[in-house]
């Protein structure tokens, strides 16, 4: 994938999230962003986040700007986020995760964010990655998936087990893998 201007990762587990923002999607930019900036929509976007996102670095050096729980920024802040979207920056790549619980399979985004311009030219671009989380069914496989990456061996019996004891969050697998892997 060539460097998106921006993205939008819509998922309601934030291990997933951060699963994919430091795996999957920085080393998807062909390796040239070496840092990732965490901000948090709780404190809102100060002049720190605004000069990360729209002024030229000195050093010259490329950064992903990482801003979590977006869905619960207010409708002014999207306003202004969606017009200083409209300008390409090199060297910035500003990501946006929602992170609201889904229904009927579909994440449910607040209203103000559903009709911003900037999400629908994310989505027409492919600049958008939904998941609805690991689904019950699916837990057997990413136990396995990340007890293999962990360099642990589990019997299929020993899956089976684990995943009918641990809810469907990333989060807790990791747990329960770490805890397995210290023994």
């Amino acid at each position: 994938m060539d460097r998106p201007g921006f993205f939008f990762c819509i998922c309601p587990d934030a291990a997933l999230l951060r699963e994919y923002v430091e795996g999957e999607l920085v080393a998807s930019c062909r390796g040239d962003m070496p840092g990732v900036q965490v901000f948090w929509s709780d404190e809102g976007l100060d002049r720190r986040f605004w000069d990360k996102l729209t002024l030229i670095g000195m050093d010259g050096r490329a950064r992903v700007l990482v801003v979590r729980g977006a869905e619960q920024l207010p409708a002014e802040t999207w306003k202004r986020l969606s017009a200083a979207l409209g300008t390409p920056r090199s060297g910035v790549l500003p990501v946006f995760c929602l992170e609201g619980a889904w229904e009927k399979g579909q994440p449910k985004l607040p209203a103000h964010i559903a009709k911003l311009k900037c999400l629908a030219f994310a989505d027409k671009k492919q600049w958008v990655w939904r998941s609805a989380g690991i689904e019950a069914r699916a837990l057997g496989r990413y136990v396995q998936k990340q007890a293999s990456a962990m360099g642990l061996s589990m019997t299929p019996e020993a899956v089976n087990t684990l995943s009918e004891m641990l809810i469907p969050d990333a989060f807790a697998v990791h747990n329960a893998l770490e805890q397995l892997f210290l023994a």
